[in-house]
């Protein structure tokens, strides 16, 4: 004893035409996934390799500070102390 009766036909084909444009929409919406992920990774890596330079440059700048024999600077604790950028 099967507990399913038999499907007509009809309701078949109404149900793979259902499935395929599930499956459509579905890949539909992976490929604007797949989109919207490769904008974000590309502000990530914009991102990461602004900071690398930042930090690259900074480095050098305490080089050349310790070279010259000067303390170097925190920039944060320059904005401290002189918040307005004068001087």
């Amino acid at each position: 004893m099967w507990p399913f009766k038999p499907k007509t036909q009809p309701e078949l084909s109404e149900r793979v035409d259902e499935l395929s444009a599930t499956v459509t929409g579905l890949l539909k919406r992976l490929d604007e996934i797949e989109v919207e992920w490769e904008g974000w990774y590309d502000k990530f890596r914009t991102l990461h390799s602004r900071l690398a330079k930042r930090q690259q440059r900074e480095a050098e700048g305490a080089d050349s500070a310790k070279a010259n024999g000067n303390q170097p600077i925190n920039p944060a604790a320059a904005r401290i102390l002189n918040p307005y950028g004068r001087g």
